[in-house]
């Protein structure tokens, strides 16, 4: 190559670059044994530039330490792939790598030919994020399992230990396997998957396809057993369109020469070869636009499976916000009633404590005996609201009586034939016995009448409540 210093020489240079393709090309069609020359140098150097490239590859990439590469580990692998590039993954890796039972800390194995899907789950114990979405992965995990989907997690840890990876994965009751801690497997999958942050949830296929490679979102949103197995058959949705995919593009590359063709055909073909090299070479310099369509894709199935989760996370919001619309309206139900019934009490309070108070002369007849028809001047007093005791002075000292207020049965007036000429006469019948009382005046009638027969229908009620009430038993 010339170093270019000037315009000038710059043209002189493409000039010439431009008369060797057009002798090349010439040389190419005018004789086949030329043509097929070129084609065995253009192997040849083709051979010896990829294998340069192998070389600068692999001394770039020992500086990139593959799994294994824990502070524990005595086995140091160093990376095939170039620089910048992503090694292909392959579910072989998993089956030939060891995996272990945290439960049990023991070998354990995987029936890769009955699960289609494959979680794989980066994790550390420290990690706080990887802690919040555990108990939604394990519950999603059983989701799927209970409805037999074939479907199994493994996991691979970054922690600093291989006891802190046991006892985090058997605190947290994890049902899955994972790779061995020292294995060099786990690296090799960071580096495949391009993991940088943790958690990271990967979806792969028994075919080693790669089916979604944040699948965390996904699963977050699954908080029901119908949400899982949905979001389980949108990968497998996925998982078949990418398998077709392969299996058409491998079909149509290369083949086998037909030993029953003539020489004309496979000159014809040789040629169909030489001019479809440059379109090989075309589909070559659109490879970083394939991987950018690739890298669109990849974001439009993200965004697809965010707007999946935040329609699932509205219609959870909708029904919480109904739910608590019908507990605020049965709490003000509930309230109203309370208010009702507390203005009910503060009357009746008010009531109670306005009759409790009632006492004063009365006159009482005597119902038998030899006070029989002779009336007699009593005090009278209420008792707690239980009894109306009464007294010859007004001082109290011994009760000459009571009237019981749980056994009246009706409080009333005597008839006009019967009244004193100040209408003031009225009776209080119990059970077993009527009491002739007479007040001072007809107001003074009327005040002991309402109070006997308030404080009788509150202790009727009081009586009801309590059998109504459970027993402290």
């Amino acid at each position: 190559m010339y170093q270019i210093r000037s315009r000038k020489p710059a043209t002189l240079e493409i000039h010439k670059m431009t008369s060797d393709a057009s002798v090349s090309s010439q040389n190419r069609t005018n004789a086949e044994s030329n043509e097929s020359t070129e084609s065995s140098k253009s192997a040849a150097t083709d051979s010896s530039k990829k294998s340069m490239e192998e070389e600068e590859g692999e001394e770039e990439s020992q500086k990139l330490p593959l799994a294994g590469a824990t502070s524990n580990s005595q086995t140091t692998t160093t990376a095939t792939t170039p620089k910048g590039m992503r090694e292909e993954f392959s579910l072989e890796w998993l089956k030939g790598a060891k995996l272990v039972n945290p439960l049990g800390r023991g070998e354990a194995a995987v029936e890769w030919e009955k699960v289609e899907l494959f979680g794989l789950y980066f994790f550390a114990s420290w990690c706080p994020p990887c802690r919040k979405f555990v108990p939604k992965l394990i519950k999603f995990y059983q989701h799927l399992k209970q409805q037999k989907k074939p479907f199994e997690i493994i996991c691979i840890s970054s922690d600093k230990t291989k006891e802190e990876m046991y006892k985090y994965m058997q605190d947290s009751k994890m049902e899955w396997v994972a790779v061995d801690y020292s294995s060099p497997v786990g690296t090799r999958l960071r580096n495949c998957f391009g993991v940088e942050s943790i958690p990271r949830f990967v979806i792969v296929n028994k075919d080693s396809v790669k089916v979604a490679e944040r699948a965390k979102k996904s699963v977050e949103g699954a908080t029901s057993s119908s949400l899982s197995v949905k979001v389980f058959g949108k990968w497998m949705d996925v998982s078949h369109s990418q398998v077709k995919r392969v299996t058409s593009s491998e079909s149509t590359d290369g083949g086998v020469e037909d030993d029953s063709k003539d020489s004309k055909q496979i000159e014809e073909e040789k040629k169909d070869k030489v001019e479809s090299s440059g379109i090989l070479r075309k589909r070559t310099k659109s490879k970083p636009a394939l991987e950018v369509l690739a890298q669109k894709d990849e974001k439009i199935q993200y965004l697809e499976e965010v707007n999946l989760t935040l329609k699932q996370t509205n219609t959870e919001l909708l029904e919480e916000v109904a739910e608590l619309k019908r507990q605020l309206e049965a709490i003000n139900s509930k309230l109203k009633e309370l208010e009702k019934s507390s203005k009910e009490m503060e009357e009746d309070q008010r009531g109670l404590l306005a009759n409790l108070n009632i006492r004063g002369w009365l006159f009482k007849r005597g119902a038998k005996g030899p006070t029989a028809s002779v009336w007699r001047r009593r005090y009278f007093r209420c008792d707690q609201g239980s009894k109306i005791y009464y007294y010859k002075s007004a001082t109290e000292g011994s009760p000459q009586g009571f009237i019981d207020l749980d056994q009246v049965v009706s409080v009333q007036a005597v008839s006009t034939a019967q009244q004193d000429k100040n209408n003031a006469t009225f009776l209080v019948q119990c059970s077993g016995r009527t009491f002739q009382l007479q007040a001072h005046d007809e107001v003074t009638m009327r005040k002991w009448m309402g109070a006997i027969e308030y404080l009788r229908k509150w202790r009727s009620r009081n009586a009801r409540k309590l059998s109504r009430s459970p027993s402290p038993n």
